[in-house]
């Protein structure tokens, strides 16, 4: 793979999605970010199989293909290049070649094959609201999870999707909190806890606009996408 952008976005692009990296795991291929080139853009991925993130950054791509780097590191890379292009590239050895005006750096990445894709969430039970919307139902709620991670259930916060509004549910067995909201585009009803983490990265993203954030909802798993961002 080879392609070239701004230094930028790439940079901003995969602070955002490495985000979902918790920390150092056992397997080394869960701390590194997968690259794929699209048509116009570059596609890049997290996943700590617990949390993902993905979003695309405006790209030339000039040989199609794929590549995962070390977040932590080529974070580190790109914020020391000067605003300018940059080429991001692969060798057979998966060794991935960044250079920028008269800066050229080599990192070992690992073979993208071993990166563990995304789940597919059905689209059939879904909504729509705003970001205002959202983040106020987090900010009224998530205060309530515990921290106890002997107790994982109350880790995290219920979504539920009714015919026309969503309850949102968090309690550490001292505190309840529960905040409903009317939602547009309801489709099917369904119902997840999802991760306090989750929640925290989403209300980084989220402001107090009328913009839209679309949700998916399936029995163990839950989408947001807002921003252009995938959580």
């Amino acid at each position: 793979m080879r392609a070239t952008c701004a230094r930028k976005d790439l940079y901003h692009g995969i602070q955002t999605v490495s985000r979902a990296i918790a920390g150092r795991s056992a397997w080394p291929i869960l701390n590194n970010v997968l690259i794929r080139s699209e048509e116009g853009q570059l596609r890049l991925t997290a996943f700590d199989l617990e949390l993902g993130m993905e979003c695309t950054v405006p790209a030339s791509v000039s040989t199609p293909g794929s590549l995962t780097v070390p977040a932590r590191l080529i974070v580190d890379v790109l914020a020391t290049l000067p605003e300018a292009e940059v080429e991001i590239s692969v060798d057979e050895q998966n060794q991935v070649n960044v250079r920028c005006e008269k800066s050229d750096y080599t990192i070992l990445g690992l073979p993208p094959e071993e990166f563990r894709p995304l789940p597919e969430i059905p689209g059939d039970r879904s909504f729509e609201i705003t970001e205002a919307a959202l983040r106020d139902v987090i900010k009224q709620t998530i205060f309530a999870v515990s921290p106890d991670e002997t107790r994982a259930i109350l880790t995290g916060t219920l979504f539920i999707l009714g015919e026309d509004a969503i309850k949102v549910v968090s309690t550490d067995t001292h505190r309840l909190a529960v905040r409903e909201s009317p939602v547009a585009k309801a489709s099917g009803e369904a119902s997840c806890i999802v991760p306090k983490r989750a929640l925290d990265e989403l209300s980084r993203l989220l402001e107090d606009s009328d913009s839209g954030v679309t949700v998916f909802i399936a029995d163990s798993q839950i989408k947001f996408i807002a921003k252009g961002v995938t959580i």
